[in-house]
């Protein structure tokens, strides 16, 4: 055995007895729900010479995992909420967002490959070409049946081990949605605030890592929302209506025009230039 491969095989055993360290938390609570996945070994070096930029890899001490194809809801979900952090955090100048197969390296051997992270200004410096070599500041994983193990047992321990601030877990095909914020190096659940007036689907969740974004429950449950009209809506709703005046305003005639247009005409204008102006 090389002395390469050696100390790969110790950091796999530091970290067995980490999760172990772990029962009783959530990785325990989903005990049985085995994932499917493609298991070999390879080294950190290898993993960044060949992993692929249209499949998911991610590596955990010396074991590359081959993500299988995700379903349509799944991915459908992915890019609606990629769609509306993107457009709220670039619009608010608050960091970057990005999407998977972008790398995480956590540390040595450990690289995930999150659905979507958000990364604040202040923490930028550590963005490098092909990987973002750091802990983000948000973190969101939308689950497969395939992967409810990995997402919530192996990464649930890793991410708050590692200082995640915020990591969400949504499952689409069960409708069931998770946020978990850190406090005192733990990760807590934090609980939608229903309107007991209007319903349980009115349900918002208040996003503590990005000021000021939140999500309806109702977005994330029903698929209507996904569409292209519907989240330029969402999108208008995040931002509001005097940011995107100066957003994408033209000098004196946008201070003429745009202010008396009702709101469903302006949100159409902004559908039509697919808020170039606004997130690009």
């Amino acid at each position: 055995m090389s002395k390469s491969e050696g100390m790969v095989k110790e950091r796999a055993v530091k970290y067995e007895v980490v999760h172990q360290r772990h029962k009783g938390t959530e990785a325990q609570r989903h005990k049985g729900t085995e994932a499917q996945e493609e298991v070999h070994y390879m080294s950190e070096e290898e993993f960044l010479e060949k992993a692929p930029d249209n499949k998911v890899w991610e590596l955990r001490y010396g074991e590359l995992i081959i993500h299988s194809p995700v379903r349509v809801k799944h991915k459908s979900l992915d890019i609606f909420l990629s769609y509306i952090i993107f457009g709220y955090v670039n619009a608010k100048g608050l960091g970057r967002v990005f999407n998977s197969p972008m790398a995480v390296k956590f540390e040595r051997d450990l690289i995930y490959e999150p659905d979507i992270f958000f990364v604040r200004n202040t923490n930028l410096g550590k963005v490098e070409e092909v990987i973002f070599n750091g802990v983000p500041d948000l973190i969101v994983e939308v689950i497969s049946p395939s992967m409810i193990r990995h997402d919530r047992g192996t990464k649930f321990v890793d991410y708050e081990r590692f200082g995640v601030k915020e990591y969400w877990i949504l499952d689409p095909q069960k409708k069931q949605f998770n946020f978990y914020q850190l406090k005192r190096g733990k990760f807590k659940e934090i609980k939608p605030i229903f309107s007991h007036l209007r319903g349980e689907g009115m349900g918002i969740y208040k996003c503590k890592e990005i000021k000021g974004f939140y999500v309806r429950m109702d977005w994330l449950k029903d698929e209507k929302y996904w569409s292209e009209q519907n989240v330029n809506k969402i999108i208008y709703e995040l931002i509001g209506k005097k940011i995107i005046y100066e957003l994408i305003g033209k000098g004196e005639i946008a201070k003429d025009i745009l202010p008396a247009l009702e709101d469903e005409e302006l949100i159409d204008i902004i559908g039509k230039e697919r808020l170039k102006r606004l997130i690009e």
